[in-house]
């Protein structure tokens, strides 16, 4: 699995993580469980979950959303992206919030 924790106050994504390439006509989906926690939780926040086939800003695309301030624990499939990353937005209140977003395969 790939952790990132990052201070959504101050970074709107995380880390971008390279998903492993699937050799020959696999169409199967890939179950990515993806988790968020708090150590010191905002009032508000929304954390998205996008995809990208390439590394760019404008390339990812939103796959999934949480909104829940004291953490989250979801699933997707998904098929054909390269790369995946959580992205902070709405985020108000708490003393510094910070967040550890941990995302499996």
């Amino acid at each position: 699995g790939f952790v990132s924790e990052f201070d959504i106050n101050e970074i709107g994504s995380s880390q971008a993580f390279a998903l492993p390439n699937l050799t020959g006509h696999n169409d199967n989906g890939l179950t990515i469980t993806w988790r968020t926690a708090f150590p010191s939780a905002p009032a508000a926040v929304t954390m998205t979950l996008q995809a990208a086939e390439e590394d760019k800003d404008s390339e990812y695309q939103t796959l999934d959303t949480s909104t829940s301030t004291s953490g989250d624990l979801r699933l997707i499939t998904l098929t054909r992206f390269r790369f995946v990353r959580v992205t902070a937005s709405g985020v108000s209140g708490g003393s510094s919030p910070t967040s550890v977003v941990t995302i499996n395969i």
